[in-house]
């Protein structure tokens, strides 16, 4: 009977599940989009971990907006699927983070004049890489910058 009434249950959530729609995959970095690439999971905890602070939607090139910045102990955070910066916009971040302020970068595809100022290689390599090569294990990443 139990065996039963197992069978039941999962066959009712089985059928249950069919109506439902796949969340969109679209990749939006949104601050306000809740699908699962879209940014506001990641905004909501930065808003929660730096309260007590003025959070700010910037969406100019980065030297104007250091131009504007008189704080220290600031807290950049660029969400991007690709960040092309100018030679002033990579002098101004090096400036930003030797002044004492935080730059955070996730794109997936970042400026090589930033990547080779900070002393960053790119290497494209297949998903299926890691299986030729064996496991990875024990990689470190370095900054030049230190």
């Amino acid at each position: 009977m139990g065996l039963l009434l197992s069978l039941a249950v999962m066959l009712q959530s089985c059928w249950g599940s069919a109506n439902k729609k796949m969340p969109s995959l679209k990749e939006t970095y949104a601050k306000n989009d809740a699908n699962p690439f879209g940014s506001q999971i990641a905004y909501r905890q930065v808003k929660a971990m730096y309260r007590s602070n003025t959070l700010q939607d910037i969406k100019q090139n980065f030297k104007e907006t250091w131009d504007y910045i008189s704080d220290t102990a600031a807290l950049y955070i660029c969400l991007a699927p690709q960040l092309f910066l100018t030679e002033a916009d990579v002098e101004a971040m090096m400036e930003f983070v030797h002044t004492g302020n935080s730059l955070f970068i996730s794109a997936g595809t970042i400026d090589e004049q930033l990547l080779m100022e900070i002393g960053c290689d790119v290497v494209y390599a297949s998903a299926n890489m890691e299986y030729l090569l064996e496991k990875m294990e024990n990689t470190t990443v370095r900054s030049a910058i230190q």
